[in-house]
């Protein structure tokens, strides 16, 4: 009714209020609560004479989450598959720790009378043979899934309108390869008798060349083994790539390198390079600027984003101690990790007896830190002599004492976690901690059959018409 709820408006619709508790409450008993259903009967306007004549449909049959009489002139039905990715390699040991899927299904219907669909499935949803098929657990089905017909296929009476029909989860990922592996290299080096960080990241996909990574965002840290180093930003970013362009991303304190387009069974490479600065440098030149009433990238980025002296702390103890992880982002459509997929759909109306058209899509998709890669002592190293160490390590001003009062707990080593021979997240881990897997493991041949690497059969494009009824397969191999 898009009004506020007074006890004036509940005073003057009573009557509606009572055959709404009616409808919901049966001796106490929840037993129509689908709002599609119930919002049929709060079509009587507020303080209107007449009650909405259709709340003397008391539903009796057990479809109480469709009403009757719905109908379109063009009958769809969108079916969006989505699985999240939860990934991370750890370095140290060259384990995967963890490799899960979280997928769910959404629908929207527009679907005329009281149609019964059947959805074939690729895989069953058994845990017979457990070892050849995939294992889904945590799995939750719509009210309207008829769960004695759940096996490899799907029978049920969807709601109007948009609507979850199932979500599951996938641990047992053995035989899965991952889409993406990595190599990255740190090296601080000195060149022109200036301290320099060279990032290099190497790059592999793992699945078939039909199909491509959209919008990759491979977020790398910037860390720097030599905790009095510091990134000068004042100097620009230097970066040499084939693929995308790499730029600084301040809010993560990192490099981000940005991929529009990555196909499959692919190699890229990336290096950047940026100069760096004595911590107590970059508080001189500080000092100096305050006092002239200017303002440079450094001062911008270590002082006045954050708290102060946020990043320049230096106070807690050396890079063998530090751990970061390098986090990759981007969308796959078109396909599912888990080779799961549509074999066929059947739409049955009794009644109307419509054309249909089912419509089936498909995506991978990873945010934030779903997909990471803990770093590790042995990716960092420092090309620099003994005396260009001591360099670094003896450089002092008289400003040393005046900045290491000032220097909160706090360090630039706030991003940085403690190095662990194996993640918080074991308790997660899935039966995949059990290889070592290296960079080159994964070497796939285009004409080789493979149920890890070839993750959809459906053409390219976000979105694929099923065939008709008559078309469809009655029977399929899994």
């Amino acid at each position: 009714m898009n009004q506020r709820i007074t006890s004036e408006s509940i005073k003057d619709n009573y009557i509606l209020v009572y055959e709404l508790f009616d409808e919901t409450l049966d001796y106490g008993i929840p037993q129509l609560t689908d709002f599609n259903i119930l919002k049929e009967y709060i079509s009587a306007s507020p303080g209107g004479e007449d009650i909405n004549s259709s709340i003397s449909r008391t539903p009796t049959n057990n479809i109480s989450w469709r009403p009757k009489g719905i109908f379109y002139s063009k009958n769809e039905i969108f079916i969006n598959f989505t699985e999240i990715i939860k990934f991370k390699y750890n370095f140290n040991t060259r384990r995967i720790m963890l490799n899960s899927i979280h997928g769910e299904v959404e629908c929207k219907c527009y679907l005329s009378g009281m149609p019964v669909l059947k959805m074939g499935i690729n895989e069953t949803f058994s845990r017979d043979d457990e070892l050849e098929k995939l294992v889904f657990t945590n799995l939750n089905f719509h009210q309207s899934v008829t769960l004695s017909h759940v096996q490899d296929s799907i029978t049920f009476v969807p709601p109007d309108g948009t609507f979850k029909l199932f979500s599951y989860q996938i641990s047992n990922t053995i035989r899965l390869k991952p889409l993406i592996m990595i190599r990255p290299k740190f090296k601080v080096f000195k060149k022109n008798n200036i301290y320099k960080l060279r990032i290099k990241v190497e790059i592999k996909t793992s699945f078939k060349k039909r199909y491509s990574l959209r919008d990759v965002k491979m977020h790398i840290p910037l860390m720097i083994p030599l905790r009095n180093l510091k990134v000068n930003f004042n100097k620009p970013l230097r970066f040499k790539t084939k693929l995308g362009s790499v730029v600084y991303n301040m809010e993560k304190n990192c490099i981000s390198w940005m991929i529009p387009k990555l196909e499959g069974n692919s190699r890229g490479e990336m290096q950047s390079e940026m100069d760096l600065l004595h911590f107590e440098t970059i508080e001189k030149q500080h000092i100096s600027n305050v006092h002239l009433l200017k303002q440079n990238k450094n001062d911008l980025i270590y002082y006045d984003l954050n708290e102060e002296f946020k990043v320049l702390d230096s106070s807690k103890s050396s890079h063998s101690k530090q751990v970061s992880s390098i986090n990759i982002e981007f969308d796959l459509p078109s396909a599912l990790y888990s080779d799961l997929k549509v074999t066929y759909l059947k739409i049955e109306e009794p009644q109307f007896k419509f054309q249909s058209f089912p419509w089936v899509k498909y995506t991978v998709s990873c945010r934030n830190e779903d997909y990471s890669f803990t770093l590790s002592d042995e990716l960092f190293e420092i090309d620099l002599t003994s005396d260009e160490l001591n360099e670094i390590e003896d450089y002092r001003s008289g400003l040393q004492n005046k900045v290491t009062t000032e220097l909160s707990s706090k360090n630039d080593d706030a991003h940085l976690d403690k190095i662990q021979a194996s993640d918080s997240s074991q308790s997660l881990q899935s039966k995949a901690h059990e290889r070592i897997v290296d960079f080159e493991e994964y070497m796939i041949e285009e004409d080789a059959v493979s149920i890890h690497t070839d993750l959809l059969t459906s053409p390219e494009g976000t979105c694929f018409e099923v065939p008709k009824q008559s078309d469809l397969p009655r029977d399929h191999d899994p």
